[in-house]
């Protein structure tokens, strides 16, 4: 499954197919990073315990840190940069 942590605005540059967009700032303020947290938490229990990721962002350093929230929680993430 490959969640897109793009802005609008990035993914309109530079379109990638998805299976789910999850809108996340540039800037990850403690309070982002918690409502990131809790959200890729709830799409993963959503899709089950084998389910496994793909994320990317612009950068790559939104897919890092979602890579960590949901490899932390026992998910598999299996690759996760910038588009």
């Amino acid at each position: 499954m490959i969640i897109d942590l793009r802005t609008e605005e990035e993914r309109h540059r530079h379109p990638v197919p998805s299976d789910i967009k999850v809108e996340v700032p540039v800037r990850l303020t403690p309070q982002i990073r918690e409502w990131m947290r809790k959200t890729l938490l709830h799409i993963a229990g959503a899709h089950g315990p084998h389910e496994s990721f793909d994320l990317l962002c612009a950068s790559g350093h939104r897919a890092t840190v979602a890579a960590d929230i949901l490899a932390g929680a026992g998910y598999t993430v299996k690759s996760w940069g910038a588009a």
